[in-house]
């Protein structure tokens, strides 16, 4: 992901992603990230404690995964509606993907 949009997410979410250096997956997952940011930002806040923090995330095997992360259950459970996105978005535009589709991306320029 560009450093730019890294960027973007660290300023929208300083304690979800104001650690995370890189994000080694396509510019496409972008939109996922930042709703993830929003859920847990607005979780934490409602819960009155801190979200938790993003330390890495990457593309493996056609879908966002996350580094270790120890967590509440509803935490977790946001982590995973993430990722189940992931395979239904194209990691390199941002479009749908087909059902039939074994990769992260669709038949975009990619």
């Amino acid at each position: 992901m560009q450093a730019a949009l890294l960027q973007q997410l660290s300023e929208r979410y300083p304690e979800v992603y104001g650690e995370l250096q890189e994000a080694d997956c396509g510019d496409g997952w972008f939109a996922i990230l930042d709703a993830l940011g929003e859920a847990l930002a607005y979780c934490a806040e409602v819960d009155n404690r801190h979200p938790p923090q993003v330390l890495s995330c990457k593309q493996k095997f056609g879908r966002l995964v996350f580094g270790k992360l120890h967590l509440p259950l509803q935490d977790r459970r946001t982590f995973e509606i993430a990722t189940a996105m992931s395979l239904r978005t194209c990691e390199h535009c941002g479009g749908p993907l087909g059902t039939a589709q074994v990769h992260a991306r669709c038949v975009c320029s990619a």
